[in-house]
């Protein structure tokens, strides 16, 4: 969609905080799972005398999670609202980097 994602561990927050800024309600809601699955990454990575995420079932709720979380963000940035989320993406972006828009 042309926004240069960090490759470094803020990459993470900044797709989260793209897709919340969409001011698409379904890629809003794919933000905060987003968000969750990376905790639980967080969590897998660093608190490694908690088990939970090696247990099949949750490993298998995450791997759905992550599905359902790419066909939302395909469909949604495939269809007619494409250009309007871009252009909310692009307000975010601007705003992120202390860019000023016209009219601003």
């Amino acid at each position: 969609m042309g926004f240069r994602i960090a490759r470094s561990g803020g990459g993470h927050g900044d797709v989260v905080k793209y897709l919340a800024s969409s001011q698409d309600d379904n890629l809003k809601q794919m933000s905060g799972h987003l968000g969750t699955l990376q905790s639980c990454r967080n969590n897998a990575d660093y608190d490694l005398h908690v088990d939970r995420a090696e247990r099949l079932p949750n490993v298998q709720l995450h791997v759905r999670q992550a599905r359902l979380i790419i066909e939302t963000v395909e469909t949604c940035c495939k269809g007619s609202k494409r250009p309007q989320i871009i252009e909310a993406m692009k307000v975010f972006d601007d705003i992120n980097k202390g860019r000023s828009r016209p009219g601003n």
